[in-house]
């Protein structure tokens, strides 16, 4: 599986830092279980039905319509809806913008309020 690929990937790469690859790693690890688990049930379940008679193939757009409807609901229910994963992948970007401003020589004091040490603030007359 690609993503499984690109999991082991991130999970060797020297260069990506910690808190950030485990906050990746553990968001993809995640979804791929809930996801994997919650195919497999829904797939079985078909063909369980199928087996025992309670409905035909699935050949209309409907019945597959209604079955990515469940698997939705599902992976909500479980913490892996779109929304739920949007807010996750935000959280990273944060920890991603924080390594990057942990480079920026003028942080801490634009953190302050926007005045370096040791340089008085400009007055602007009113006037």
């Amino acid at each position: 599986m690609p993503t499984e690929k690109a999991l082991e990937s991130l999970i060797s790469d020297p260069f990506v830092p910690d808190n950030i690859r485990e906050s990746v790693v553990d968001l993809l690890e995640t979804r791929l279980d809930v996801l994997q688990s919650i195919y497999i049930a829904e797939f079985e379940q078909y063909e369980r039905e199928l087996a025992e008679g309670k409905h035909g193939p699935w050949t209309k757009f409907e019945d597959v319509g209604a079955l990515h409807n469940r698997i939705v609901g599902k992976q909500r229910l479980q913490g892996c809806g779109v929304d739920q994963i949007e807010s996750d992948v935000h959280d990273i970007r944060g920890l991603i913008q924080d390594y990057f401003d942990s480079f920026n020589p003028h942080r801490r004091w634009w953190q302050r309020g926007g005045r370096r040490p040791g340089k008085k603030p400009r007055h602007i007359d009113a006037g």
